[in-house]
């Protein structure tokens, strides 16, 4: 346990990527919940907590590395696209 938490601190991105497989799952969970509390068994109070839940994992999905890293690369391959296609527009 000690190494594990070594390593995550010091920035081991390979374990580190439990927290967005834990995040989607958790989302993916309050999606089934919010329909089960809204359809199967009507509960405000239930719906209201699955639907906060979802917010806050979406929200907090955003903050990891690998989400981070995807949308930089995501990034980098729309701004390549474009300057090839504006190099290709000139000549």
């Amino acid at each position: 346990m000690d190494q594990k938490l070594t390593s995550l601190k010091a920035g081991n991105k390979k374990e580190c990527n439990f927290m967005g497989t834990i995040l989607s799952l958790i989302w993916l969970a309050s999606i089934v919940c919010i329909w089960y509390f809204w359809r199967k068994k009507p509960d405000k109070k239930y719906l209201l907590t699955s639907v906060a839940v979802l917010v806050v994992s979406t929200f907090l999905y955003s903050l990891t590395p690998e989400y981070r890293a995807d949308s930089a690369k995501r990034e980098a391959e729309s701004a390549s696209k474009a300057s090839s296609k504006s190099i290709s527009r000139s000549l």
